[in-house]
């Protein structure tokens, strides 16, 4: 028959690619299902950190960003209602200012003709100097009128304020929704998972043992 010729020989099996896992999170071991020598697949659980300062951490960033948002929408409000306010004061100021120009002028006139006719006897002086009282408070109410409005540009910086306010909140809420994101990334970080198949061929840490993020 056909001669074989068996070789032995003393030696080490070792893999073509060794892989260092580390986790991102610290914390206390809870779970570390595999040992040396357990074949593993991709996505497999290798070991698992204790959740509690993560989810507190996460429970922290969903009620910051939860203050977060109605603080934005008291802001809005805010603004709105004093944009509204502003809108119909100033309107009404217009339209009182309009009114106070028309009997202003209508009282100066009245006035000045009554003044014309005293000179020819045909008014008396009672009636001119009434009509000057009326014209004189006429244009008395009309400054006021001018006042009043002007009062009313100037609240339109404190309009800005509370528009900046706005601002501010939409601000505030997307940097809490970015730290809820990433208290999110670390409630997954807590697990690690296999990369790829493989081998287990070393473990270095033990279930109850504290590691520091890698």
């Amino acid at each position: 028959g056909d001669l074989k010729v068996a070789i032995t020989s003393n030696g080490r099996v070792v893999s073509n690619l060794d892989v260092d896992i580390k986790g991102k999170a610290s914390g206390t071991i809870v779970k570390l299902p595999l040992d040396v020598s357990d074949t593993v697949k991709q996505g497999d659980l290798l070991c698992e950190l204790d959740p509690v300062d993560q989810e507190r951490s996460y429970k922290q960033a969903e009620v910051a960003l939860s203050s977060a948002k109605a603080k934005l929408a008291n802001a809005r409000v805010n603004y709105l209602m004093a944009r509204r306010s502003l809108l119909t004061e100033e309107g009404r100021a217009r339209s009182t200012l309009r009114s106070s120009e028309a009997r202003a002028r209508d009282a100066r006139a009245r006035s000045d003709r009554l003044s014309q006719l005293l000179g020819k006897d045909i008014s008396s002086q009672e009636e001119r100097d009434s009509a000057e009282a009326s014209a004189v408070q006429a244009e008395e109410d009309l400054q006021a009128a001018r006042i009043r409005l002007e009062e009313l540009n100037t609240q339109t910086l404190g309009l800005k304020l509370r528009q900046q306010d706005v601002r501010l909140a939409e601000a505030a809420v997307a940097l809490e929704r970015i730290n809820l994101s990433v208290a999110s990334d670390r409630m997954q970080d807590i697990k690690v998972k296999a990369p790829m198949d493989g081998v287990v061929t070393v473990r270095s840490v033990q279930a109850g043992q504290i590691i520091s993020s890698a």
